[in-house]
C-alpha cells in the first residue's frame, strides 16, 4: 500500500517540485541539454546494431564457406 501511495504521489507532483534549484526548465537551452542526455543511448544503440550486423554477416559468410 505504501508503494502504491508513493507511486501515485510521485506522479501527481510536478517535476519542478522534484528538481534541484539549478534545474531550470524555462531556460532556452533546457531542451537541448535534455536532448544531449539521449546521445549516449543513441550511440550505444548504434554500436549494438553495428555489432549485431557484423556477427550476422560473419555467420552468413561462414555458412556460405561450408556449402
Amino acid at each position: 500500500m505504501n508503494k502504491l501511495l508513493l507511486a501515485v504521489s510521485a506522479c501527481t507532483f510536478s517535476q519542478i517540485a522534484w528538481s534541484h534549484p539549478g534545474h531550470n526548465h524555462a531556460d532556452a537551452n533546457a531542451s537541448m541539454i535534455h536532448l544531449l542526455w539521449l546521445a549516449p543511448i543513441v550511440l550505444a544503440a548504434g554500436i549494438a546494431y553495428y555489432r549485431v550486423n557484423q556477427k550476422r554477416k560473419a555467420a552468413a559468410a561462414k555458412q556460405q564457406e561450408q556449402l
